[in-house]
């Protein structure tokens, strides 16, 4: 790809947690990257999460804990004795929290959430990251590259960083990370490639991860293009 002098610049796909869809453009553009022989300069692709620490740590929102116990049992992944819990907790708070609800609600509820949410996140991001890499594989991208997961997004030093936010909510947060940095480009996915943005799919399961495997490859070409002249008139 060049020699020793060439610069080396950053394009960060990224994600909320860093399971599907982040994890996915990178595995995607970091295939198709290695296929170029001819580039400007050193590009390094990464997917990342703006949230990665905080779903790893358990220190999310009452919503993103409720969003995934419903997951769970839409896929059917709980232990039998917690199943019944976790309908009355979902049923109970509903699917769309408003933003004064975890005032409302009981510290024996919010002691159950936390019960709920750490015995069903593992599984279902587990369940995530098979139906990622399983679509991956179908698509014909080796398993050399298939990614990890909750990868925390942070910046690079020494080079651009080209920060690609698939989503308007993701957008509003790599934007407060990044606040006062003169080193990275913030530029949506879908605007590079001029395609609608990727929201996430909780609950699609493999046919979800299958459109956002199809969605990184239809673009790919796409997306390298801009890269290189977005980085390279930098």
């Amino acid at each position: 790809m060049g020699n020793c002098m060439m610069p080396t610049h950053y394009a960060i796909g990224i994600c909320m947690a860093n399971v599907q869809r982040s994890a996915t453009y990178e595995a995607v553009l970091m295939y198709e990257l290695n296929q170029t022989t001819n580039a400007p300069f050193f590009l390094e692709i990464e997917g990342a999460g703006a949230n990665a620490d905080n779903i790893r740590l358990e220190k999310i929102s009452l919503d993103g804990k409720l969003r995934m116990i419903d997951a769970g049992l839409h896929y059917d992944v709980l232990r039998e004795e917690l199943k019944q819990p976790a309908k009355y907790i979902v049923e109970k708070c509903g699917k769309m929290l408003k933003p004064l609800y975890k005032k409302e609600m009981s510290r024996k509820d919010l002691q159950i959430i936390d019960i709920l949410y750490h015995e069903t996140r593992p599984i279902v991001i587990g369940l995530h990251v098979a139906y990622r890499n399983l679509a991956l594989q179908q698509a014909g991208i080796p398993k050399g590259f298939m990614p990890g997961m909750l990868r925390q997004f942070k910046c690079h030093k020494g080079g651009i960083n080209l920060l690609l936010p698939v989503d308007e909510k993701v957008l509003a947060l790599v934007q407060q990370q990044t606040k006062g940095r003169t080193d990275c480009v913030i530029r949506p996915y879908g605007d590079l490639v001029g395609k609608p943005l990727l929201e996430d799919d909780l609950m699609g399961g493999f046919e979800a991860a299958k459109r956002q495997v199809q969605y990184f490859m239809d673009t790919r070409k796409k997306a390298l293009e801009e890269m290189f002249k977005l980085l390279g008139s930098g």
